[in-house]
């Protein structure tokens, strides 16, 4: 194919390098779909499962999350909140708990990753509810079935997180509250713990956090995966910056949770796999070090996105069994439909 003004001409080398690190740091803020229904979560349609002789349900519910009013959540049809003003978003949620359910059980809040929903809290689910703790997972906004079509890698969610921790509080009142999040949702959980809705938080699980989002961008932009000489990274990253605002309306340099974590005082267990290629585990090593309340930092075998191994949930168990007062055997789970099918 021709140009106006001759044969059109191959993009150097430095122009295709840099448009294919603009397009994979944008990326970051486009989470991938998670097309699910409700029959596809634990419990299925109905919501009932059971596991080690014992009956559980879940819940679903929604909560939209105030324009203008950071940290307080407004959940329908209960609340039909000020008329004249729009919702940021509306979060799509599930409580897990057992059946008949105990009110004053400490509940776990699950924050997913930038590719997930609350379906990534499944993991966790066999380790929290027969310790005598409830979960509650939720889709972000721009994730699962919530509204939106963009994530921010911990900023818009770290004000989704506070307005379900809200809801929690509001519904169930003097329940310990703790939160747990993966990758963005340790991000999130990091910024909330550091902020004044997170002080009351019983404790902070946070698995794989980057510490600043900036310097992830940096280290991407120099990593042999897709390679960029150190000299031409800071015009790189500019330039992404610049996309990044136009495309998901937030400033990466906002997202730096290793900036506020030594305001935080929730407990926090740092965990990491020591071989991850994604976001490095000196990230949270330097978030450990930065953070102001007790803390504890587990690494482990396995890359970003491995399943976690026993080691780790063992210590995530324990230091949640310190902070909520639970403590029983993880189990597996079954539908309770196949539980009562067996009898």
């Amino acid at each position: 194919m021709r140009g106006l003004c001759g044969p059109a001409r191959r993009p150097s080398a430095r122009r295709r390098a840099r448009r294919r690190r603009k397009s994979s740091l944008t990326a970051l803020a486009t989470p991938s779909d998670d097309a699910y229904t409700a029959a596809d979560l634990v419990g299925g349609a109905a919501g009932a499962f059971a596991a080690g002789g014992r009956a559980y349900r879940r819940t679903d519910f929604a909560v939209d999350v105030p324009a203008g009013v950071a940290g307080t959540a407004r959940t329908r049809p209960s609340d039909p909140g000020d008329p004249g003003r729009e919702p940021l978003g509306r979060l799509q949620a599930s409580l897990y708990e057992r059946s008949p359910p105990n009110p004053a059980a400490p509940v776990v809040v699950y924050a997913h990753c930038n590719s997930g929903s609350r379906r990534d809290a499944d993991e966790v689910l066999g380790l929290l509810l027969p310790r005598g703790a409830a979960v509650v997972a939720f889709d972000a906004r721009g994730s699962g079935l919530s509204t939106g079509s963009v994530v921010s890698l911990g900023a818009t969610e770290a004000v989704d997180l506070a307005a379900i921790v809200a809801h929690v509080r509001l519904t169930r009142p003097g329940c310990r509250v703790a939160v747990w999040g993966r990758s963005m949702g340790a991000v999130a959980a990091l910024t909330l713990a550091a902020s004044r809705a997170g002080a009351p938080l019983a404790a902070v699980v946070a698995d794989s956090p980057f510490a600043s989002l900036p310097d992830l961008m940096r280290d991407l932009a120099t990593s042999r995966s897709v390679p960029l000489p150190r000299l031409l990274a800071a015009p790189a990253l500019a330039l992404m910056r610049r996309s990044v605002r136009k495309r998901a309306g937030f400033d990466v340099r906002a997202v730096a949770p290793v900036l506020t974590a030594p305001s935080a005082t929730p407990p926090a267990l740092f965990g990491h796999a020591d071989a991850d290629s994604f976001i490095p585990v000196a990230h949270t090593k330097r978030l450990h070090a930065a953070y102001g309340g007790v803390k504890a930092l587990c690494t482990f075998g396995g890359d970003h996105n491995s399943a976690r191994p026993p080691v780790f949930h063992a210590a995530a168990a324990a230091f949640l069994d310190a902070a909520l007062g639970t403590g029983e055997p993880a189990v597996s789970f079954v539908p309770a439909a196949a539980l009562a099918a067996a009898a």
